[in-house]
């Protein structure tokens, strides 16, 4: 199968949860991609940069046809990461696909929340609304900002409040 779509919408992370349940090996380097493996699930990480589309069609039908199985992630879209070799694209577009979008309001407030407890920033539900409303409506966005936000907060020795927000969204978006 296929996992793929937008930075930061958390593929890796779902990649991750599914090997783990499943009992799988996690791989981010197409080098080692190798057939031979020995474990039945082979996640791989990274299929959106692929520098041989041969090499990778070759890997992807040996290990399928070894009764492996495997997840392929990447950033975009299947057909994407063929780099124009149709056989490729044909295998890719072929197998089954987890599709992972672009935020809603709500899914960008819960990322920001998650992103500042993670931090271990503690930042009121105003902040949150805030920048909600103001940002792009993407994943990387909401992590950019976070990530800005605490810096910024770190950087004047403030809490990130509103008008610390407001600053960070004038300066970086």
């Amino acid at each position: 199968m296929t996992i793929c779509g937008p930075e930061g919408a958390g593929k890796t992370h779902l990649l991750h949860v599914l090997l783990a349940e499943l009992g799988g090996a996690y791989i981010n380097d197409q080098t080692k991609l190798d057939p031979k493996i020995d474990n039945d699930l082979i996640g791989f990480d990274g299929a959106s940069m692929n520098p041989d589309p041969a090499e990778f069609l070759a890997k992807i039908e040996d290990i399928l046809g070894a009764g492996r199985r495997l997840i392929l992630v990447g950033r975009g879209q299947p057909s994407e990461w063929a780099g124009g070799l149709k056989d490729l694209r044909t295998r890719l577009e072929a197998m089954p696909r987890a599709q992972m979008s672009e935020p809603d309001e709500a899914m960008l407030r819960a990322v920001m929340a998650k992103g500042f407890q993670d931090r271990q920033v503690t930042v009121g539900k105003a902040v949150i609304e805030y920048a909600a409303v103001r940002l792009p409506r993407t994943f990387l966005a909401a992590h950019r900002f976070v990530e800005a936000a605490d810096q910024a907060a770190l950087n004047e020795k403030k809490k990130v409040s509103v008008q610390l927000a407001q600053k960070v969204l004038e300066d970086h978006f």
